[in-house]
């Protein structure tokens, strides 16, 4: 059971948290964890009021792991705007931890939605089942004080994750105990990449949208990287080190072999957040590195940090691989 408190003041006020309780046949908890910003692998990302936890929603394994998942929301987020809301997504281990997030707002997730001020996405979550028929679960986002109409009279959006988190596309190469050591002791979030100067969770890659060449609408996107510095999103052919990486700077390098970076660089958000929304990733990479219908590829975020734990100045997300259809 997921139970939402969202004036749970870990590391910050009202930031909000989820106890994940486990139920004995007579109703009594045999055991708990936490997700706070402090707790249960959630990492950065979290500001105070953001109220994370005042609704739940069972997602069931939308991430395709075999472990069901988790839809939070965080109605007063102030992504885009004062009070815009917000709703993560959680993938989850066995024992109520968190491996990696995706956060959906007006600025992250590939959301796209018309989100206003005072809107409080994410007052209400509900797990609509597969709805679509597509394989995949969808879910109900309500937004108590959406003004379509009239003042405050409020919506339900429904969101379809018919390729799953991160478009299904499974994320390995993470700097948390789990591979290979991070550098100067600097292990992140599990799923994220080694710690930096701005979050000791480090930064952590997702995806979203349709791996097809010719109508590729996939979006990375890159949080807890260091606001105000530039980074770039990259492609390879292979995974370093059987999927583990080799130590590279502050963080681990993952992937390898014909190697395609997008280029120009981009900016990092002062959240710490940045996607790839203005590049094709299928359509650019030209030579050794083309993307054809069948292949699998590899992707990471590389990014600046002067001031980082190591003193390297830059430092790694963990990676994701796509099979292009």
């Amino acid at each position: 059971m997921a139970v939402g408190a969202s004036g749970d003041d870990d590391g910050g006020a009202d930031r909000g948290a989820v106890w994940i309780l486990n139920l004995g046949a007579d109703g009594r908890v045999l055991d708990h964890s936490k997700i706070s910003s402090t707790s249960g692998g959630l990492g950065a990302g979290l500001s105070d009021g953001d109220a994370f936890g005042r609704s739940c929603a069972a997602l069931g394994d939308y991430d395709w792991d075999g472990i069901a998942d988790l839809a939070v929301g965080a109605p007063l987020d102030d992504d885009g705007g004062t009070d815009r809301g917000a709703v993560w997504l959680l993938s989850l281990d066995g024992n109520g931890g968190v491996t990696q997030t995706l956060v959906i707002s007006s600025t992250s997730g590939g959301f796209g939605g018309d989100l206003d001020d005072q809107d409080y996405f994410g007052h209400a979550t509900g797990a609509l089942g597969d709805f679509t028929g597509d394989g995949s679960p969808e879910l109900l986002v309500g937004s108590s004080y959406d003004d379509d109409g009239g003042p405050d009279r409020g919506a339900v959006w429904i969101l379809d994750f018919a390729d799953g988190k991160g478009g299904g596309f499974p994320s390995f190469c993470a700097c948390d105990g789990s591979g290979t050591a991070a550098p100067c002791g600097n292990a992140g979030a599990a799923g994220h990449g080694c710690g930096n100067s701005a979050h000791s969770g480090g930064g952590v890659l997702t995806a979203t949208g349709d791996a097809i060449v010719g109508a590729d609408t996939v979006v990375l996107e890159a949080q807890g990287l260091v606001g105000g510095q530039f980074m770039i999103f990259f492609q390879g052919d292979a995974a370093i080190n059987g999927g583990h990486g080799v130590a590279f700077g502050d963080g681990l390098r993952c992937v390898g072999g014909n190697v395609w970076r997008y280029y120009p660089p981009l900016l990092v958000g002062s959240a710490g957040s940045v996607n790839s929304s203005g590049h094709s990733l299928s359509g650019e990479p030209a030579g050794p590195t083309t993307v054809h219908a069948g292949d699998t590829r590899h992707y990471q975020g590389w990014y600046r940090d002067p001031g980082g734990p190591c003193s390297q100045t830059f430092n790694l997300t963990n990676a994701l691989s796509i099979t292009w259809q």
